[in-house]
């Protein structure tokens, strides 16, 4: 690893989780894993490779209640695993809400990466292990 192994605000983590995350489900503060779908290359040296586990949580949820009730799941990625170091780090926000496949701007540092979610009907939002979510570093950060 390369000694100035910094990566930049805006850097994008691709995620797969390791299991489906469900607004039927999910509630703020829970805590999910996954690994990193994607490396993250900088100047052309893998800083992080593909497989690389990640932890996030729950921001907020609620499950549906209907076609006009419809749940959402706010995430978003708290920790890389380099080597055997576990790295804090502070990125977007993913914000789905059912039936919705829309941008959804935030209030805050952390911006929405716009994803949408398949749903199960139509009131529930659910990201499967299949599904690439993209997070971007809200601040610098360092991986050694």
């Amino acid at each position: 690893m390369p000694s100035n192994a910094r990566l930049a605000e805006g850097t994008t983590f691709v995620v797969k989780l390791g299991k489906a995350l469900s607004s039927i489900s999910a509630r703020p503060g829970d805590r999910f894993e996954g690994v990193l779908d994607d490396p993250v290359v900088v100047e052309q040296q893998t800083l992080l490779a593909r497989g690389t586990q990640v932890s996030g949580r729950v921001l907020d949820a609620k499950r549906g209640g209907g076609p006009q009730n419809p749940g959402y799941l706010r995430i978003t990625l708290m920790s890389v695993r380099n080597g055997t170091k576990t790295i804090l780090i502070d990125t977007s926000s993913i914000f789905v809400k059912a039936g919705s496949h829309e941008r959804t701007g935030m209030q805050s540092t952390q911006e929405s990466a716009g994803e949408s979610a398949p749903t199960s009907g139509r009131s529930e939002v659910v990201f499967t292990p299949e599904r690439r979510l993209t997070f971007r570093l809200a601040q610098p950060v360092d991986l050694q």
